[in-house]
């Protein structure tokens, strides 16, 4: 029987991203930005040297762009010559960002690389102790786009192989935001005899199935506020017995979206309050505030910049580690003229929290979490009221 094999499964690292619309920030903080895929590659290596990975899965939207900068080429050779220094080998395909037609300067990777050369599915074999234990398959986008689905191009290559793993850059067919690039079913890809599905191409961070495992594991770095939250890559541990996932944060910079919801009586120091209490200290943000305000104070305190001075003091006070970028508000004739939203708010008011817990209780994932049932009903439903509210201004600003 095979030993464990241990792997790094990342995709789109999307390096040299321009991050378009954020240019007006101050100089150092946007060469940090920009700077922040080439971080997030480093620590993706660091990540593969320090548990002593076998290989790295890389899936797809190595580069932002076809064209791809000399910059960024040496910065993946050179992590890829760590790597080999390592004996870790990497498995990669070009992605429709990157396509293989689109870069008439291709540069020549040391030999632990393997990439899959063309939009034909194909294999290569990993080997352990000298013998075949892993099976690797995968294609690269040749042009702009693949829109036919690949699914019956995978089949397994000698049985013996005691590991088989599949990589895909394409769309699950409930992808939405995105391209449908190689579009999938969920169901087809069950149905293939695959340990393992690699995914790329979307970039938010989901495990479609756990059984066998099929897995978007994002972007490693967000590139816009769209992009919220931690951003990294899974380290995958897999015996015959049992396939474990890890997560690990590769990201410098987060992109977050905060909603401040602000009473008749409150103050620019309560403002101040509220938004210092939703920032994470550890990290470098760039945060989208969103100001929800019953009157129309707060309008004057933009006027006459007493809110911008509140901003500069929040930043100064995070000794430079958040940083805002954009600021909304919402005053009171905002809610006057939303029947829909102040008919949501006024249901999840009128909700019974404890009922939906119950529900939760036939559920199989949730049983796994007790902790869920320990809450404080005023805090569960402003906290669901502040998600609505983010989610209800997002969808707004798309349309």
């Amino acid at each position: 029987m095979s030993e464990e094999i241990k792997f790094i499964h990342a995709a789109d690292l999307h390096l040299d991203s321009p991050f378009l619309g954020l240019s007006d920030l101050d100089e150092k903080l946007f060469e940090k930005i920009k700077e922040s895929t080439f971080s997030a590659l480093s620590k993706l290596v660091n990540e593969a040297i320090k548990h002593r990975v076998d290989f790295v899965l890389l899936v797809g939207d190595l580069f932002d762009n076809s064209e791809q900068s000399l910059k960024a080429q040496v910065k993946l050779k050179n992590a890829f010559d760590q790597l080999n220094e390592h004996n870790i080998n990497v498995y990669m395909s070009y992605g429709n960002h990157d396509f293989i037609q689109g870069n008439l300067y291709p540069i020549e990777y040391p030999e632990n690389v393997f990439v899959f050369p063309d939009e034909k599915v194909s294999h290569y074999t990993y080997y352990q102790n000298e013998k075949p234990a892993v099976n690797i398959y995968g294609f690269s986008y040749e042009t702009r786009a693949v829109t036919q689905n690949k699914i019956a191009e995978y089949n397994q290559v000698n049985t013996e192989v005691p590991y088989h793993i599949a990589t895909l850059h394409g769309s699950a067919d409930h992808a939405h935001g995105h391209a449908n690039y190689a579009p999938f079913r969920l169901s087809e890809l069950k149905d293939k005899p695959f340990d393992y599905w690699a995914l790329g191409h979307i970039h938010k961070r989901e495990i479609l199935s756990e059984s066998p495992p099929i897995v978007y594991p994002g972007n490693i770095q967000g590139r816009h506020r769209n992009e919220t939250g931690d951003k990294g890559c899974y380290l995958v541990e897999m015996s015959k017995q049992n396939i474990s996932m890890t997560f690990l944060s590769l990201a410098s910079i987060q992109f977050k979206s905060i909603i401040v919801n602000l009473l008749e009586e409150d103050t620019l120091h309560d403002l101040k309050e509220k938004v210092t209490q939703a920032l994470n200290k550890d990290n470098l943000e760039l945060v989208h505030l969103t100001i929800n305000s019953q009157t129309d104070e707060v309008t004057e305190w933009e006027k006459t910049e007493r809110l911008l001075e509140v901003i500069q003091l929040i930043n100064d006070l995070q000794q430079s580690h958040i940083y805002k970028y954009k600021v909304k508000l919402n005053t009171g004739t905002f809610f006057e003229n939303n029947y829909f939203f102040e008919q949501l708010l006024s249901h999840l008011e009128k909700s019974n929290i404890e009922t939906s817990l119950n529900d939760l209780s036939t559920h199989t994932q949730a049983r796994r979490y007790p902790e869920i049932y320990d809450f404080n009903e005023t805090e569960l439903k402003n906290r669901a009221k502040e998600l609505l509210t983010l989610e209800f201004y997002n969808r707004g600003e798309q349309k």
